[in-house]
């Protein structure tokens, strides 16, 4: 009998949000997500210590920034040994409101790739859904850096995303959940959750942009997992994908049965700073957690930087756990 996973990857893509990538083996995704906060994660792994030491002890010339995309894109090339398909590496959070940075930051990422031998069509640069970050999205798609822009929460970040030419979104379910919950909001039915149903109504705002996927990402739950069947994409955590494989639920795929109108026109103002503001300001929720997400992104990096830049890698990470 198929149980949950099996059946969810007939119907999506499925991207693992994890730099374990010794998991791997176990999980059977196309793509992946990479990041500081998740590289973190596994550095209480004497082997992955091991990993970051060697490469630190190969590198000690090179400069401070250098060094730390080295590490970090150096996890994206064993993660893109195990995969058949993308992998996404973040862009310093720290440069988040800053086209140029952005951009130059991205370069920098792709470089680092190249130089290690890897094929840049399977890399994804993933930016922050600010302003600036979608507008040095735009500028990048234009020369053929493909995006996968993070931290999305509301329709006027997706649409001027989408209108950017990004390859990817990342709405973040649980994230959307979890801000409501905090204002005293409750729920019984999965598809009642503000965060399935903002996901769900994504994907006819879309439907007239073809080279934009939407991946799912950010969930609490498999019952979140399971209501989005049918999404381009869903990146899951190590724990979700072993909890899918234990259940046997049922996949309604009825929210996809085209009842909803999908935008029939391109917005032309989505980039428009003044009117990107004012729609984003209008909706606290979005706001809130998009300079949330940014501010927890940048906290996570700068720890990452003090742990990886440490004279003792091991004693950093025991004093972080």
């Amino acid at each position: 009998m198929e149980n949950s996973l099996v059946k969810l990857k007939q119907k999506s893509k499925l991207a693992i949000d994890s730099c374990d990538y010794f998991l791997l083996s176990n999980h059977e995704v196309t793509d992946a997500t990479t990041n500081p906060s998740l590289i973190l994660k596994v550095l209480i792994q004497s082997r992955y210590r091991q990993y970051v030491q060697e490469i630190k002890a190969s590198n000690l010339t090179l400069p401070r920034e250098q060094l730390i995309r080295l590490i970090i894109v150096n996890f994206g090339k064993e993660i893109l040994k195990r995969i058949p398909g993308r992998v996404s590496t973040e862009v310093s959070p720290q440069v988040a409101y800053s086209v140029k940075k952005t951009v130059e930051e991205a370069y920098g990422i792709r470089e680092t790739y190249l130089s290690l031998g890897e094929n840049l069509e399977r890399v994804l640069i993933k930016i922050p859904a600010t302003y600036e970050g979608i507008k040095a999205a735009s500028e990048l798609e234009k020369n053929g850096v493909r995006c996968n822009m993070t931290l999305i929460f509301s329709e006027v970040q997706s649409l001027a995303c989408a209108d950017a030419g990004a390859a990817v979104i990342s709405p973040f379910v649980g994230r959307v959940g979890d801000w409501y919950k905090k204002c005293g909001r409750s729920w019984d039915l999965v598809e009642e959750d503000p965060g399935v149903r903002f996901v769900r109504k994504l994907k006819f705002t879309l439907a007239n942009y073809d080279n934009t996927e939407i991946m799912g990402a950010s969930f609490r739950n498999i019952d979140q997992i399971i209501a989005l069947a049918g999404l381009d994409l869903l990146t899951i955590s190590p724990e979700l994908l072993d909890g899918l494989k234990g259940v046997n639920k049922s996949l309604d795929l009825a929210w996809l049965d085209g009842s909803h109108t999908p935008v029939k026109n391109k917005t032309s103002n989505t980039l428009d700073r003044k009117n990107f503001d004012e729609v984003l300001a209008g909706d606290v929720m979005a706001t809130d957690k998009l300079v949330e997400g940014i501010k927890l992104f940048q906290n996570d990096s700068q720890e990452f930087e003090r742990m990886i830049l440490s004279d003792d890698l091991g004693k950093a990470c025991a004093a972080k756990t």
